[in-house]
């Protein structure tokens, strides 16, 4: 059942991430809403229903977003591996490591850009129009992060509590 929950959240991420957020003034410079989809994937859901989330919503996010595809479910993939593999050295279930962790996740996917718009453009400009974005994202994933990984897991929580309570009916 948690599996149907965050297929639903993450479809519901991707929409809004690909329809609602370009278009709102205020957020326009925001950070991939996924990556702490992605974190929390790594940190509390087992390997495998982690695993097939990540790279189902990835290659999603990759036909809606117009990105060469595969380029996002491999950003994905690669952070949701380091936060497997970091679980086994850091808390990371601790809200104060999350905003580090988004913050890192933020500046590989928008080195992983660079590198892609390198690769198909041809051209080696990132101009400072592009560093200013990447501040900003930074910024938006420090303040939003930690929020958005409690709504997460309040989520979780209250959707386990109404499953248990129609099990126990």
């Amino acid at each position: 059942m948690l599996f149907l929950l965050n297929m639903m959240i993450g479809f519901a991420l991707v929409i809004f991430q690909t329809a609602l957020v370009p278009k709102l003034p205020l957020i326009d410079n925001c950070f991939d809403l996924l990556l702490p989809f992605v974190i929390y994937q790594g940190v509390f859901r087992p390997v495998r229903e982690g695993l097939v989330l990540v790279v189902v919503v990835g290659l999603l996010m990759d036909r809606l977003s117009g990105a060469p595809i595969g380029l996002l479910a491999i950003i994905y993939l690669w952070i949701w591996v380091g936060i497997r593999w970091g679980v086994r050295f850091f808390h990371v279930g601790n809200y104060y490591l999350v905003p580090f962790f988004v913050t890192l996740a933020v500046l590989l996917e928008n080195a992983l850009f660079a590198m892609a718009h390198i690769l198909f453009a041809g051209e080696a400009n990132y101009s400072m129009v592009a560093g200013g974005t990447v501040l900003g994202q930074v910024g938006w994933a420090i303040i939003s992060a930690p929020l958005f990984m409690m709504l997460l897991n309040a989520v979780h929580h209250g959707w386990a509590a109404w499953v248990s309570n129609i099990n126990e009916e």
